[in-house]
């Protein structure tokens, strides 16, 4: 059984960063969350990729490394997607990005989702050693070199940061040339990268839909800049969603509320960052992602 209709699905981003008391959720436990948003109907499961994050005034945190919790969920379930929000192209090299895509669709069977990313925390990309400076060229160079590789199984590049000479991707997976590749990023050069590159485009963190049109109109603009159609691009929309105990009701009709402005919208993929994160919670966003399909069925009728 699933929540989504064709055109909208609904995700949760799984816990892999440490609180601030150098808390961490075990695997195990991380793993029956999984299991269970898969078994009452979410369509997807995602992970973040950081290494550590430092504010002023809070303690460094980690968090577990990505591509090695991913297989492990892409084990660990067998019918929804299992996405990356999104894996910082500073971090690894183009060649091995692409690797890693294509082993992660064969542990999962071709339900991969490979989000992509420049990377924007100072700190951390300073504490790794690595430049802070021209992220989205050096990015742009890096996409290019793994979509390449994924959609056509070679790549001859030399460009300024990045030199891939006469490469092969092999093998090339469950899906050769097929897997999705969505782009995160709410500048309008990272816009215009993915509005030229990706298969979709990731706008993160919303409450609500208040600051959505403004950067669905600047990526739409985008679009039209690389004559490309929007339509064409799977629009996703990272959400931050808080039931509020006891007040069931009131987080209900917000969260309808809030679901009913994205598909109006054309958002085809959401994917909640849910607090508390609990099985009870998993349940209430399952059941209230139906109640929002029905609805729409309603409208539609």
């Amino acid at each position: 059984m699933t929540v989504s209709t064709p055109g909208t699905k609904v995700g949760l981003i799984l816990p892999m960063t440490e609180h601030d008391d150098g808390g961490m959720r075990p695997y195990r436990e991380v793993r029956e969350l999984a299991r269970h948003g898969e078994a009452v109907g979410l369509d997807s499961l995602w992970v973040c990729d950081h290494m550590l994050f430092r504010h002023p005034d809070s303690p460094t945190r980690g968090t577990w490394e990505a591509a090695t919790f991913a297989a492990a969920v892409c084990e660990a379930t067998s019918q929804a997607q299992v996405g990356t929000l999104v894996m910082c192209t500073a971090f690894r090299n183009p060649v091995l990005l692409a690797k890693t895509a294509v082993t992660l669709d064969e542990i999962s069977d071709g339900r991969l989702v490979l989000g992509l990313g420049a990377g924007w925390h100072a700190p951390e990309m300073a504490a790794l050693g690595l430049p802070t400076e021209e992220l989205v060229s050096r990015f742009e160079e890096s996409a290019t070199v793994t979509l390449a590789l994924l959609r056509d199984g070679h790549v001859d590049f030399r460009g300024r940061y990045v030199t891939v000479p006469d490469c092969e991707l092999r093998p090339s997976g469950p899906r050769p040339g097929q897997i999705p590749v969505l782009i995160g990023g709410e500048g309008p050069r990272l816009m215009r990268v993915a509005a030229r590159l990706a298969d979709g485009w990731n706008t993160a963190w919303h409450k609500d839909t208040s600051r959505l049109d403004e950067r669905l109109e600047t990526f739409a603009s985008q679009c039209r800049r690389a004559g490309r159609d929007t339509a064409a691009i799977d629009t996703t929309v990272g959400l931050d969603v808080t039931r509020e105990l006891p007040d069931d009701t009131r987080s209900t009709e917000n969260l309808l509320r809030v679901l009913a402005g994205l598909r109006r919208r054309g958002v085809r993929h959401v994917v909640c960052d849910l607090k508390p994160l609990t099985p009870d919670t998993v349940a209430w966003l399952a059941d209230t992602v139906a109640s929002d399909r029905k609805n729409a069925v309603k409208e539609d009728a």
